[in-house]
C-alpha cells in the first residue's frame, strides 16, 4: 500500500531566459512532460500521487509560480511556458523560503532546478547575499 502524500511539496524552477531558446527549452519541456505520469499517477484519487502539491515556477527576469494539484493543470502550464529574459535565481531563493513559511513543519520539500546557466539579473553580492539567506533559512 502507498505511503499518503500528505505534506510532501514538489517545487520544479524552471529557466525561461532566452539563452533556453530552441533545443534546450524543448528538452526542458519535454522532461517535466515526461514526469507528468509519476507525479500524477492516479487521477482518481489525488492523495495516492507522489505529492500533494507541486509548484512549477518559471523564472527569468520575473518568477511565475503556479502551484497545481492535478495532471491536467500540471502539463497545460507545461506546454504554455515561453522564453524570454534574463536569468533571476534570487526571486526563486526567495519563493523557496515563502512556501517552507507557509507549509507544515513536518512537511517534506523537494526542489529541482532546470537550467542551462547562471544569474544574469542580479550583482554577484545579492546573488551570493541571497544565498547565503537561503543556507540560513534552511537550518
Amino acid at each position: 500500500q502507498q505511503k499518503s502524500n500528505k505534506g510532501k511539496i514538489l517545487m520544479i524552477f524552471n529557466d525561461k531566459s532566452g539563452s533556453m531558446s530552441g533545443a534546450p527549452f524543448a528538452a526542458l519541456t519535454k522532461g517535466c512532460l515526461d514526469l507528468a505520469d509519476s507525479l500524477y499517477p492516479n487521477i482518481a484519487d489525488p492523495s495516492m500521487n507522489s505529492f500533494e502539491r507541486v509548484h512549477v515556477c518559471y523564472y527569468s527576469s520575473r518568477l511565475e509560480k503556479n502551484s497545481l494539484v492535478s495532471k491536467n493543470n500540471y502539463t497545460q502550464c507545461i506546454n504554455n511556458g515561453r522564453i524570454g529574459g534574463m536569468t533571476n535565481f534570487v526571486d526563486c531563493f526567495k519563493h523557496i523560503q515563502e512556501v517552507i513559511n507557509m507549509s507544515d513543519p513536518e512537511s517534506e520539500i523537494f526542489i529541482l532546478f532546470l537550467t542551462d546557466g547562471q544569474e544574469t539579473c542580479n550583482s554577484e553580492a545579492a546573488l551570493h547575499n541571497s544565498i547565503k539567506k537561503t543556507k540560513e533559512f534552511l537550518r
